[in-house]
């Protein structure tokens, strides 16, 4: 920004992107130089139904830089609340789920970025944690009746109730986020 080098990044700023409402040949195209940059072996995706987006005007004009500059240790915090979430997602145990749930609920306290956590974590394990945006959590509503979503939502629930999704409905939430995505659509 106006000449300076960036010495650190968040992993918000990195997800946002990667994921804003661009076309698919466009993120194809990022993810190309991503792919080149850092030397990764796996295949470009070619389609993008059902993955978060993050609008262009929720990323920029969102105060997490500005918090970020204030509070610099928040930067670490949400890079190891994506190491956590990593390793909850390979060890399924308590005391890694505990702790991102901790994780979870002191980002949601002290940054903008809310719902937006469950983006994050869906960007990271699309097959273990299910993003909350309101595209899914209407097809959730509809498909888990007796579920309402709070305002807010602790870790410990968001977690619970991603178990209660697969549990209850059966399906990856990769193939229940392009369901909901295509339902809108209609």
């Amino acid at each position: 920004k106006d000449g300076i080098i960036i010495e650190d990044i968040d992993p918000y700023t990195i997800y946002g992107f990667m994921h804003q409402k661009l076309s698919a040949q466009s993120k194809a195209t990022i993810f190309e130089g991503i792919k080149e940059v850092f030397d990764l072996e796996s295949p470009v995706p070619e389609r993008f139904e059902g993955v978060p987006m993050i609008t262009s005007y929720s990323f920029t004009q969102s105060k997490l830089l500005e918090i970020l500059d204030e509070e610099p240790e928040l930067r670490e915090h949400l890079w190891d609340f994506l190491e956590t979430a990593i390793l909850c997602a390979k060890n399924k145990d308590e005391d890694t789920a505990s702790d991102l749930a901790k994780r979870f609920n002191h980002l949601w306290k002290n940054t903008n970025l809310t719902w937006n956590l469950t983006k994050i974590l869906y960007f990271v394990r699309p097959f273990d944690f299910i993003h909350l945006d309101e595209v899914n959590q209407y097809f959730i509503e509809r498909e888990l009746p007796d579920y309402v979503f709070p305002e807010a939502i602790e870790g410990a629930e968001y977690l619970a109730l991603c178990q209660q999704i697969q549990e209850k409905l059966e399906e990856d939430f990769v193939a229940l986020s392009i369901k909901a995505s295509e339902e809108e659509t209609v």
